[in-house]
Parts: C-alpha cells; sequence; structure tokens
C-alpha cells in the first residue's frame, strides 16, 4: 500500500501533465469503445431479428455485395413454397430513399412487404392502425423515425417527393426498424421503378429431427432454381451466420470502426511514452537516490510501470464512462438515432480495457527500462 500511495503522489507531484496524459488515453479508448460497441450492437440487433423471426436462410441475387443491391424476380417466391421442407418465404424490399423533413431531407430505410411476410406480426402498432393492402398512398412509421421527423398519425409525408399519408406508428424489437417505415410491397416498387422485383428473402424452414441437414437441402434446391433477375443472376441462399459474416456494409463498419480505434490507440500509446520519457528524464536525480538508498534495478522498473498502470486505468475508466455517454447522446441525434439503441456492448468494453492494460506495458516499457539502466553515481551529478 506504502509503495501504491508513493506512485500516486509522484503523479500528483506533476497534476497538469498527469490529467493532460488521462485524458488523451480516455479519449482513445473511449473512442475505441464507443465504436466498436455501435458496430457490435448494429450486428448484434441484425442478428436478433432474425433469431426471433425464426430465420434460417436468407436469399439474395448471387454476386452481389449486400443487399439493397440485390435484385430477385417475384416469381421465384412460388418455387421456393413448393420445395419441400420450406414452412414460410417471406420476401421484401429494402430501399434506401429520400424523405421531406422540414425545409430539408434525410435518407431513411423503407422496406416493402407484402401481407403475407410474417414481419407484420412482429410490430407493435401504438398509434393508429395497421396497413390495409387494399388502400394506396398509406405508410407505417418507426417510433424513432415518427420522432425525427415529428409527424403523427394523419400526417402527410413526402417521399421522394410523393405524398404519403402515415395511418400508423409501431415499435419493432429490431432498432432500425423502429428508425424507418414500412409501406405495402407492391407501392414501394412502383414508387422505386422496380416492379416486381425484391431485393432479398427470408427462409423458414419445417422442424426435423436433423434440422441442419434440411436445411442444407433447401439451400441447395433454391440455388438450383433457374437464375432470376436483372442481369439473369442466380441465388444464393445463406444461413443467418453466413449472411451477416458477409454482409458488406457490417464489414466496413466492423472495420472502420476497427481502423479508427487503431489510430486512437496508437496516438495514446504515443503520448503516454512521451509522458513517462518526460518524468524519467526529469527525476534523474530523484532515481539516482532511490537506487543510492538500495532500490533494484526491479524496483525501479516496477515505479515506472505502476505509475502508467494508474494513468491508463484512471483514463480507460473516464473513456468506458464517456463513450457511455456519447453513445446516449448519439440517440438523440436524427441523423443517426434510428441506427442504434443507446446500450452498450460488454464484449467492447472489455477490449476496451483489456487494449489499455496493453497501452500502459506499451507506453511504460522503454522509460522503465530507460529509469533502471541509470547509474546511481552518475545520476547524483545529473543537475
Amino acid at each position: 500500500m506504502r509503495f501504491v500511495t508513493f506512485l500516486t503522489r509522484n503523479l500528483v507531484r506533476r497534476r497538469t501533465r498527469s490529467a493532460l496524459t488521462v485524458l488523451g488515453i480516455a479519449l482513445a479508448v473511449g473512442a475505441m469503445v464507443a465504436l466498436l460497441s455501435l458496430s457490435r450492437r448494429f450486428s448484434e440487433a441484425m442478428a436478433e431479428s432474425f433469431r426471433q423471426r425464426g430465420v434460417d436462410l436468407v436469399v439474395m441475387a448471387r454476386g452481389v455485395i449486400d443487399q439493397l443491391s440485390s435484385d430477385i424476380d417475384e416469381q421465384v417466391v412460388e418455387q421456393m413454397r413448393k420445395i419441400p421442407g420450406v414452412r414460410t418465404v417471406a420476401p421484401g424490399l429494402v430501399e434506401l430513399v429520400e424523405v421531406q423533413r422540414g425545409d430539408s431531407s434525410i435518407s431513411m430505410l423503407v422496406q416493402g412487404w407484402p401481407p403475407e411476410n410474417f414481419a407484420h406480426n412482429d410490430v407493435r402498432i401504438v398509434s393508429g392502425r395497421t396497413l390495409d393492402f387494399s388502400e394506396h398512398g398509406k405508410v407505417l412509421l418507426g417510433s424513432v423515425a415518427a420522432e425525427n421527423l415529428g409527424k403523427h398519425v394523419g400526417d402527410t409525408l413526402l417521399v421522394l417527393k410523393q405524398p404519403f399519408e402515415v395511418v400508423g406508428i409501431y415499435q419493432s424489437f429490431v432498432v432500425y426498424e423502429n428508425g424507418g417505415m414500412v409501406m405495402p410491397l407492391k407501392e414501394l416498387q412502383e414508387l422505386v421503378g422496380r416492379t416486381g422485383s425484391v431485393t432479398g428473402i427470408s427462409i423458414v424452414c419445417d422442424d426435423a429431427a436433423d434440422k441442419e441437414a434440411l436445411v442444407q437441402q433447401v439451400k441447395e434446391a433454391i440455388e438450383a432454381l433457374p437464375a432470376a433477375g436483372r442481369g439473369r443472376k442466380g441465388l444464393s441462399a445463406m444461413s443467418v451466420r453466413d449472411y451477416l459474416k458477409n454482409a458488406i456494409h457490417l464489414r466496413i463498419t466492423q472495420g472502420m470502426a476497427w481502423l479508427v480505434s487503431a489510430i486512437a490507440v496508437i496516438i495514446g500509446t504515443i503520448g503516454m511514452v512521451n509522458t513517462m520519457v518526460m518524468s524519467v528524464l526529469e527525476r534523474v536525480h530523484e532515481i539516482g537516490i532511490l537506487r543510492a538508498v538500495g532500490w533494484p534495478r526491479s524496483r525501479v522498473v516496477r515505479m515506472v510501470l505502476g505509475e502508467t498502470l494508474i494513468l491508463v486505468f484512471c483514463g480507460a475508466v473516464v473513456g468506458v464512462v464517456g463513450a457511455i455517454l456519447l453513445v446516449q447522446l448519439l440517440t438523440q441525434v436524427p441523423a443517426v438515432s434510428g441506427f442504434i439503441d443507446g446500450k452498450m456492448s460488454p464484449e467492447a468494453i472489455l477490449e476496451g480495457l483489456g487494449i489499455a492494460m496493453l497501452m500502459a506495458l506499451v507506453g511504460g516499457l522503454y522509460p522503465a527500462y530507460r529509469a533502471a539502466r541509470l547509474d546511481p553515481t552518475e545520476a547524483l551529478r545529473h543537475e
């Protein structure tokens, strides 16, 4: 305990430098935790949407990099329903469209569902009513989208400059669905000029003793269907795990999160090395006295590394708290609130703390080595 107190006093004596170092580490750790948590939570939200709906396979056009680029002829849906082992086929069209908000416009995710899509059963109408597929010009707004746009049931919404009446506001367990809207499939197809086309199809298979084998058989049967869609592309049926693994938007999000995090950590580590090297240089005489009164080199190393660990630990705690507050703040920003739920990923927090400790070791090893190599006699003569 006395040794820890000694280390703490060393840091408090240089409170301005210590505070700035803690702030630098907090920014690095906070940025990493926030970015990794956001990317993980988005992936988890997609996985949860498939899991709760019991989806076994996700079908897209073969060779496309994301679902927005997929194009499947709607006629293939009936062929899929006839495949042995298929219980439910749920086609859908997903588009990113321009929606008017006041004097400006924003991009919003719109989902086109046919009447038989099981996703209708998974959204809870909190205001108004559900869609009547015999009507035209009607949409459902997610709760977050309605709040961001300032719209209520009965209001008119301009989608691609076309007027639509908001007949209901829904709440979904899928965060990004709350930030978008739903309209009948046929209407969205006409609106975006993709008549007879869907971007993806969810497949639910029958229960079986060997479910994995049945899903594999259905997958092969789907991929053997004649090519359907623009450019006559074939079909690719993927398990939910493979779909999430290969989804380009998720890979880009995760890649960017790690890239920015790596840059922040490198900058934080360089700042830590600079702080500890300067600390050693300013305390050469002090270290010489400690060595003269019997401190072994190993104790000097522990002193420098201990100070580094204290700084990094304080910075990491501040950074994690800052990341939590930042993510909560982002849920209030209309541009992104429909894609995040404000929850933190425990894995991201643990990764942040783990990398912070690695920063402490990397940032403290060289200064500790330099301090331990000081000759007591030379150090005592140092001015």
